[in-house]
């Protein structure tokens, strides 16, 4: 089997390497890339990048759909929690009365829809990185 690797993005198209990714996988064999852009991809924190080198039949696949969205899930919510480190605390217009971010100002900055609860979630995260 060919080593290929899937290649997914956190918001709705991201582009690396002369690439547009989107939440649709992108299979690309391995033999066709340079050493660099294989880094490249693994490095970006707004792509979710896995290896495959076998046929996946339809429960395999629908094992790896399942890891991919879970992979992309927990990618995203570090990417919200990176974006909400980086916020002016200082500028009111960012924040709710109850000091979270405003949905529409993440939006915004992932250039994704952005849920109240992956906000949430993205703050826990926040709070116990800064609590270790």
């Amino acid at each position: 089997m060919k080593k290929t690797i899937i290649v997914t993005s956190v918001a709705l198209s991201f582009r690396r390497a002369g690439m547009t990714f989107t939440r649709q996988e992108t299979r690309l064999p391995v033999e066709t890339l340079t050493e660099d852009v294989v880094k490249a991809l693994k490095a970006e924190k707004n792509l979710v990048v896995r290896e495959s080198e076998q046929v996946e039949d339809t429960n395999a696949s629908s094992q790896s759909e399942q890891a991919s969205d879970q992979q992309h899930a927990e990618t995203k919510q570090k990417a919200l929690a990176d974006l909400i480190a980086d916020l002016d605390k200082a500028d009111s217009d960012l924040w709710t009365g109850d000091g979270k971010p405003q949905i529409k100002t993440l939006e915004a900055m992932l250039g994704d829809k952005v849920s109240a609860a992956e906000r949430d979630a993205a703050l826990d995260l926040l709070a116990s990185t800064a609590n270790e």
